[in-house]
């Protein structure tokens, strides 16, 4: 692992992660009979929601980002759907957001390092200390694994977060706010 570890800083990616924890908010979530079923904020498109959040965070509006992902049936049309939001909701801010793409599992390396870099938090977060914890940390590179550039949703933002996204969906749906558009709550200083 130690040498694995090394190759994306290598070759300067910067490990970006988004975390949470479905269980801290799923008594607030309601199926929607549009997804099959499919929760409508599942830990999959909230951590991808965070990335967003978090590219805007880390670079300039100039700097050119593509987000490519694993290909993901299950959660494809959620994610095209947030990204699209994203987009268009911050188009003037960072015009350089250039696109979402799904590739499907080992057919690059691009998607590879996420993988470890997820497996890694993971153990960092519910294992701290173990041997596959301390085993996965060279994949942090020089980073301090709480120092990471992302974020982990505590149990209150996550709560937070979906009060947030029932408000925006209401409001669309009620013709209130036209779709892609999102309301986002001002942070306090």
């Amino acid at each position: 692992m130690a040498r694995l570890g090394e190759i994306p800083h290598k070759h300067k990616l910067i490990p970006i992660h988004g975390a949470t924890k479905v269980s801290d908010y799923a008594d607030l979530i309601e199926h929607d009979p549009k997804y099959k079923n499919k929760v409508i904020l599942n830990g999959y498109t909230a951590a991808l929601n965070l990335v967003f959040n978090k590219l805007l965070d880390n670079f300039s509006p100039m700097t050119v980002i593509k987000i490519v992902c694993e290909q993901q049936e299950y959660y494809s049309d959620l994610a095209n759907q947030l990204f699209r939001a994203f987009s268009m909701s911050l188009a003037e801010y960072h015009p350089m957001i250039t696109g979402m793409e799904f590739i499907m599992k080992n057919t690059s390396v691009m998607t590879q390092p996420a993988d470890y870099l997820a497996f890694a938090i993971g153990k960092y977060l519910d294992e701290r200390g173990t041997k596959k914890d301390l085993w996965c940390r060279p994949i942090f590179g020089d980073f301090d694994p709480d120092k990471l550039p992302g974020h982990t949703f505590s149990k209150v933002e996550a709560r937070l977060a979906v009060g947030v996204v029932r408000m925006n969906i209401q409001l669309q749906l009620r013709g209130v706010l036209p779709p892609g558009t999102i309301i986002v709550p001002k942070k306090k200083k």
